[in-house]
């Protein structure tokens, strides 16, 4: 059971219906990238892999029912703020790549658009959200210092209740509204995010509550924080 939450987690893949639709996502891929090599487009497509929310993993307590799969060390999955659910893969394609590389930029579905854009030599209107992801990953200061939120104010069959979270570079809040609550958590060392350092981090807690607050205004979304607390 998830401390604080009336929920389930799955801790193991055990769905082999989910597993063998992996299997078929990975056939996918090699299909479609074969292709493009027989039609002479693979030296100028990019072709990106991803998804939209973690693995499902997390049901309301009593519910016994096997969710899809695990998402561990990531807590909870699809429908929560935590790390399982909003953590998502990203894999990009570039035609002429000869060495495979890993990156540890933050970067959101959002950036996609600008960077796409970009490769393409397309115009990219003014005050959209996102960044190049290319532009990002040259420059990590400016991706650790910008502010990703996610905001779910929805009720989902994971148990999550309305909630939100916003993180700037290593560090994480999260805040659900109904219990009137708020997490901190330093995703660098607790990348499960089980130490909750709101009470031990008064001023880092009052900054990321002040940023989610201006994003509420931004968004014209009621506003909800615990800044009065």
């Amino acid at each position: 059971m998830d401390r604080g939450h009336q929920s389930r987690t799955q801790i193991n893949q055990v769905d082999a219906n989910y597993a063998s639709m992996i299997w078929a996502v990975d056939k996918s891929v090699g299909r479609i990238l074969e292709s493009l090599e027989k039609q002479g487009l693979d030296k100028n497509t990019l072709v990106v892999l991803t998804s939209d929310n973690g693995g499902f993993s997390t049901r309301h307590q009593g519910d016994e029912r096997v969710t899809s799969t695990a998402n561990l060390p990531l807590r909870s999955g699809k429908g929560w703020v935590y790390e399982g659910g909003v953590r998502i893969p990203l894999l990009i394609h570039q035609p002429g790549q000869q060495i495979q590389s890993q990156h540890d930029t933050l970067t959101t579905s959002a950036d996609l658009y600008p960077t796409l854009a970009n490769v393409a030599g397309a115009k990219i209107p003014a005050g959209i959200d996102g960044s190049d992801i290319f532009l990002l990953d040259e420059e990590p200061e400016l991706a650790k210092q910008r502010a990703i939120v996610w905001h779910h104010p929805h009720y989902h069959g994971s148990g999550n209740k309305p909630s939100a979270a916003i993180r700037v570079g290593d560090w994480k809040l999260l805040h659900f509204y109904e219990q009137d609550r708020v997490e901190l958590y330093n995703l660098s060392n607790d990348i499960a995010e089980q130490v909750n350092l709101e009470q031990l981090e008064p001023k880092r807690r009052a900054h990321l509550l002040a940023l989610l607050d201006e994003w509420y205004r931004d968004n014209d979304i009621e506003q909800v924080s615990l800044l009065n607390q």
